[in-house]
C-alpha cells in the first residue's frame, strides 16, 4: 500500500519533470540526477512522460547510499544502448532494450560529465 501512495505521489509531481524536458535538435530529452527516490515511483514517471511525449529520451540517475541506480526510457534513440554508455564510464554495469534499460555504478562522480556531454550532443 505505501509503495502504492509514493507512486501515486510521483505522478502528481509530474510537472516538476516536465518542466526539466529540453528541446532537442532530433528529439526532447530529460537527464535527471535524484537521490533516494522509490524506483517504482520513477518507473512510473518514465511510463507517463513517454507515454505523453511521442519523441524523448529520458535518463534518471538515482543515487542511493553513495551508488547510482539508473533508469532510461525512450521512444527516441535507444535506451539500452545510452545506459551501458553511461555504464561504461561510471564503472557500472545494466542493460535493457530500445524503449527501457536499468543499471547501476558504484562511481557517482561521472554522471554530470555524461549528462553534459549529451546535453551538448543533442541541444
Amino acid at each position: 500500500k505505501y509503495q502504492k501512495l509514493k507512486a501515486n505521489d510521483a505522478i502528481k509531481n509530474i510537472s516538476l519533470y516536465e518542466e526539466k524536458i529540453v528541446k532537442g535538435k532530433d528529439f526532447s530529452f530529460l537527464l535527471e540526477k535524484v537521490s533516494n527516490e522509490d524506483m517504482n515511483s520513477l518507473k512510473n514517471i518514465l511510463d507517463t512522460l513517454a507515454n505523453k511525449y511521442p519523441n524523448i529520451f529520458i535518463f534518471i540517475a538515482n543515487i542511493v547510499d553513495s551508488k547510482a541506480l539508473f533508469l532510461a526510457r525512450s521512444n527516441s534513440i535507444s535506451a539500452s544502448e545510452k545506459l551501458k554508455e553511461m555504464a561504461s564510464k561510471t564503472q557500472g554495469n545494466g542493460g535493457g532494450s530500445t524503449t527501457f534499460a536499468s543499471g547501476s555504478s558504484k562511481d557517482i562522480k561521472e554522471i554530470d560529465k555524461v549528462f553534459s556531454t549529451w546535453t551538448k550532443e543533442w541541444k
